[in-house]
């Protein structure tokens, strides 16, 4: 398993910020790496970024790891 890095990624526009995109977008790839057989999600997130933390965790995420730079999460099946 691993424990650093991440398999799944996003961003979005500063100007369409908080408006819920981000989680729709996360949902949406943690639906297409289950359709894939893709077990194991992993995501890392700077510790600052409290927006990004609160979207993993609104779809099932939870803390693995933290260090003094980053918080990582694994995410399972939806």
């Amino acid at each position: 398993s691993r424990t650093v890095g991440g398999n799944l990624g996003y961003a979005v526009d500063p100007l369409h910020r908080g408006k819920g995109y981000a989680t729709i977008i996360l949902g949406e790839l943690i639906s297409i790496a289950n359709q894939m057989g893709i077990e194991e999600k992993l995501l890392s997130v700077e510790k600052f970024n409290y927006a990004s933390k609160k979207v993993i965790e609104k779809n099932g995420g939870y803390v693995i790891k933290e260090n003094e730079l980053r918080w990582y999460f694994h995410v399972n099946e939806q």
